[in-house]
């Protein structure tokens, strides 16, 4: 840890994709803001070439170490924290290896297949008193907890009935080989592990104050399309019996969602939320039943993706000493997970990890 007054974390990245990019980029840009400082540390690939490729590009002067294996990135003394950036498939087994090595990681969202996975990997880092967390950076987001203040905290438009959220990308899987993370059932693919999860994220946030343990018992309806026995549509509804509010989610591989990607439905008014994708909001718009009461609009830029929010407070939390965050506990990524299982469960997708 760093002796200045912003706490440091050296970082293994695990994974050499698209979404490592850009958690990479995004821990280098020099922010006023940040809570802490990042070194990326060290980059480990299936091969030294792979590592080495990503680090020239990734991180242009700043010459981490790299490996052509993912276990020396885990026995690297200079490391502090691994971050999983692989397919989805393989995040428990680099998970337990990685706190096998005494590290703490945090692990791209979903942490694993299903709940009983990531109950072994909650286990494994009691066992080993790491830090262990999911990366679902968009709960991180300053957007993102706005919009639970104005909804939970603000009541700005009353009592919320009805919520939707779309996450639908166009992503052309017929022109992909069968061996693709994004058709290959052996490798997690479908559209609710991969972006459905954000839409049910919402969905739990904005009608369930309570984390994990504590959060409520909605009654599910959901109906999966698949195709080589994978959802590449999945709609999910969530009906809070206390309320009767009801969150419609819904998630595709077919068509690109609108900006324009949340609706939040009030006894006073609406809320719309759009970015250029569900997991990337920018803009909050507020619109009152009320005439008299002027529209408001809270727009969120900023220079990257975001994914520094999510890492400053896993720096912090390292550093006060902590093995969890109170954002994103281990028994909320086991409640969401819990939850896709029943939803897979009803659509029929079974993935090997479930035998």
């Amino acid at each position: 840890m760093s002796t200045e007054s912003l706490p440091s974390l050296r970082w293994g990245i695990i994974g050499t994709g698209l979404i490592a990019s850009w958690f990479v980029g995004d821990l280098q840009k020099n922010r006023p803001d940040r809570k802490a400082d990042h070194i990326i540390a060290a980059v480990g690939a299936s091969s030294l070439e792979k590592a080495k490729t990503f680090a020239e590009a990734k991180c242009p002067g700043k010459n981490p170490t790299t490996y052509g294996s993912y276990q020396e990135v885990y026995n690297d003394p200079n490391v502090d924290i691994i971050y999983i950036a692989t397919p989805h498939a393989f995040h428990k087994e680099s998970a337990l290896a990685a706190m096998d090595a005494g590290k703490a990681v945090l692990c791209e969202k979903p942490m694993t297949i299903n709940a009983k996975d990531a109950k072994d990997l909650a286990a494994k880092a009691k066992e080993k008193n790491v830090f262990l967390m999911e990366a679902v950076w968009t709960r991180f987001s300053p957007l993102v907890l706005k919009l639970e203040d104005l909804v939970h905290k603000e009541k700005a438009i009353g009592d919320v009935s009805r919520i939707f959220v779309d996450f639908g990308l166009d992503m052309n899987l017929g022109a992909l080989p069968e061996t693709s993370r994004l058709k290959n059932r052996d490798l997690g693919a479908g559209a609710l592990l991969d972006i459905g999860i954000y839409t049910l994220t919402y969905g739990k946030i904005l009608l369930d104050t309570g984390l994990g343990k504590n959060s409520k018992k909605p009654n599910v309806v959901s109906m999966q399309s698949l195709v080589g026995g994978i959802d590449y549509i999945s709609t999910v509804i969530l009906q809070y019996p206390e309320t009767g509010a009801q969150a419609i989610l819904t998630s595709s591989v077919y068509y690109k969602t609108a900006p324009e990607f949340l609706r939040i439905e009030g006894s006073l008014g609406t809320i719309t939320v759009s970015g250029v994708a569900t997991s990337s909001p920018k803009v909050i718009k507020i619109t009152y039943k009320d005439a008299e009461k002027k529209d408001e609009v809270l727009e969120y830029p900023r220079d990257g993706f975001g994914f520094w929010y999510e890492a400053d407070a896993v720096a912090v939390d390292i550093a006060a000493g902590k093995k969890e965050d109170d954002r994103m506990p281990l028994d909320e990524t086991i409640y969401m997970l819990e939850l896709m299982d029943s939803i897979r469960k009803t659509g029929g997708v079974v993935y090997p990890q479930d035998a």
